[in-house]
């Protein structure tokens, strides 16, 4: 769990980071975009402001020249108006010219618009300042609310009074494209406006047209904020945002794939490691005769090695392989892993090796597949192989136990015949002169004889149960365990209960017979309930029939579970259970095994035991 939130955690790191970096990039751009944005208001309000002032002082100059050139007394009135009017006509938002007397009557005008009373009041508003001979600039508005700057410019014998609408003169000297939206202000006067202003992007900046104050607000339209921030700083941040994630992504791609590749490792030296510690050894062989894995118990073995190409045709003589009886080659044809290669499912083929580079042969028992690819084509062929030497040799030593066994068996019972028959003729031929106690010692010795041709009896039995092949066939268990019940006669109230559903399986009835006879013997023999009763059944476990005999008896402790399987092993006195030789569990744990089945116990302590046991015996 850990691991699996470090590696998802990391990458979620990484695309954070990432995403980090480019936000902070494009706050930068943004900034960068901005600052540009406010040198460009920054340097269009220097232009326009130089261009108000520059255009302000030109009329201004030129009415002062007009006002020196003026005297009442010399100058042709014609030409002045026809100077004036041409002045009008050349100078944008210059509405009218008058020329005043020193107590304001008007003595000529030259006008567009009727300005003459406004005139009139603003000289009366400026005669403090006139009379100093100043020149005043009066920015108001007149009667119809249009804004006018009035500039006075007094003479020798009164004074020449301009009135310039206000708009019209800041629309010539600015002449600014929709672009930009501009705002002058005189005190809380707004004297113009063009465009409309974006209150996020305003720049100020005060200036003064001939010692008037004014103020001029520039701010930027939505067309000229369009113009600075452009689309490629929202390209940059889309492009950015889904580049940081799928680097994220990449990242935990990237360890996905190095936590693969050293999982795959470590599970490559784990199989290299089992297949080099395994006792079996494993060859991989492919269609052109090379053995591409080999591992070092199939060297040990066999002397191949990998990497080794050999003519597939000379296998069997290469490697020294023979028949199990160790003088015929075995043919290379029948080879497992040619087998395996030609498709064909291998198991349990015992061979001999003996190759030149092995000191000592053994005998192998192989099993072999093939390996087909995506195409159900074969590629290559596999053999597991185990070295059965050990177990051939204790298998051949075990028969000779066995052989002996029968012999030393079967060669004991004429002397014992004798014994017990001299013994009876002795007490039957001399009862009158032998006594009492050499009476009982005869019968003794007869008894004792007659115990141990019982017991030679019953090794010959458990000895030939180990040298016949059974006849398996299918057989009714049932019918089986109801013909074992037969045989005990039951006079206290026994009860023997034979499940209905004991099924039809592959055994050999006469000894399964032996079975169920020797495993309710036990459960009736050593038991001292009231009633006492057998239950015979069957579970299905898992596609396994398991048997089961059990009994309300004495029961045994565990550490006596495997114990009562050896043959003539007696857990309890012939005084308290009565007599017997203590073979029959040993009978049937070996009747089982010849079945190919398994047998065991589960018991309690004067509770009762059961007896479990399954068959898988093939017919014959």
């Amino acid at each position: 769990m850990s691991k699996i939130k470090t590696d998802i955690f990391i990458p979620i790191v990484v695309s954070f980071v990432s995403l980090f970096c480019v936000f902070s990039f494009y706050i930068q751009l943004l900034s960068y975009q901005q600052n540009e944005i406010k040198q460009d208001c920054e340097q269009t309000m220097a232009v326009a402001k130089n261009s108000l002032q520059e255009n302000f002082l030109g009329r201004k100059l030129a009415l002062k020249r007009m006002a020196n050139r003026s005297d009442f007394d010399k100058v042709d009135i014609s030409q002045w108006k026809k100077d004036a009017w041409n002045y009008i006509q050349d100078q944008p938002g210059l509405k009218t010219i008058l020329w005043t007397d020193n107590r304001f009557r008007v003595l000529k005008d030259v006008s567009v618009e009727k300005n003459i009373v406004y005139a009139k009041q603003v000289l009366e508003r400026n005669k403090k300042l006139l009379k100093r001979q100043q020149i005043v600039i009066d920015v108001s508005r007149k009667k119809n609310d249009v804004l006018a700057f009035c500039v006075i410019i007094p003479n020798n014998k009164g004074y020449i009074c301009a009135i310039i609408n206000a708009v019209e003169f800041i629309q010539a000297c600015l002449r600014l494209r929709d672009h930009y939206a501009i705002r002058i202000w005189s005190g809380k006067k707004l004297i113009y406006a063009a465009n409309k202003a974006d209150d996020n992007n305003t720049y100020r900046t005060a200036f003064t047209l001939d010692n008037t104050p004014l103020e001029m607000e520039l701010s930027l339209t939505a067309k000229t904020i369009h113009k600075h921030q452009s689309f490629l700083s929202l390209l940059f941040l889309i492009i950015g945002t889904l580049a940081s994630i799928l680097f994220g992504y990449l990242v935990y791609v990237l360890r996905k794939f190095k936590n693969n590749n050293v999982t795959l490792q470590n599970q490559t030296n784990l199989f290299q490691s089992l297949l080099e510690n395994m006792a079996e050894g494993v060859i991989v062989g492919d269609r052109r005769g090379n053995f591409v894995l080999v591992n070092s118990s199939a060297t040990r073995m066999t002397g191949v090695r990998q990497n080794k190409n050999t003519d597939m045709e000379e296998w069997s003589q290469e490697y020294g392989c023979f028949l199990p009886n160790k003088i015929d080659p075995f043919p290379n044809d029948r080879l497992p892993l040619l087998r395996a290669l030609q498709g064909e499912n291998v198991d349990h083929v015992e061979m001999y090796i003996k190759s030149p580079a092995m000191e000592k042969g053994c005998f192998l028992n192989v099993s072999g597949r093939c390996i087909r690819d995506a195409n159900n084509e074969i590629t290559h062929g596999v053999v597991v192989f185990s070295d059965i030497t050990h177990l051939r040799n204790l298998k051949q030593s075990n028969e000779a136990l066995d052989d002996f066994a029968y012999i030393v068996a079967h060669d004991l019972k004429e002397p014992l015949r004798g014994i017990s028959s001299h013994s009876r003729f002795l007490l039957e031929d001399y009862e009158d002169v032998l006594d009492d106690d050499g009476k009982k010692r005869l019968g003794r010795l007869m008894t004792l004889t007659n115990n141990l041709q019982k017991i030679i009896e019953e090794l010959l039995y458990f000895s030939r149960l180990g040298r016949e092949k059974l006849a398996i066939q299918k057989n009714d268990l049932r019918k089986i365990a109801e013909s074992a019940k037969e045989t005990f006669e039951l006079s206290n109230g026994e009860v023997i209960d034979i499940a209905e559903n004991l099924p039809v399986v592959p055994c050999n009835s006469v000894q399964m017979n032996k079975v169920f006879f020797n495993l309710i013997n036990n459960g009736l023999k050593y038991n001292t309930s009231a009633p006492k009763k057998i239950e015979i059944g069957v579970d299905n476990k898992e596609d396994q029939y398991i048997f089961y005999v059990r009994d309300n008896g004495i029961g045994i402790e565990s550490e006596f579970h495997d114990v009562v399987f050896q043959i003539f092993k007696r857990l309890n006195s012939e005084k308290e259970f009565g007599g017997g030789s203590g073979a029959g569990l040993a009978f049937v744990k070996k009747i089982i095994e010849k079945h190919n089945g398994k047998i065991w116990i589960e018991s309690q302590k004067n509770v009762g035991t059961t007896v479990f046991f399954t068959l898988n015996a093939k017919e014959s």
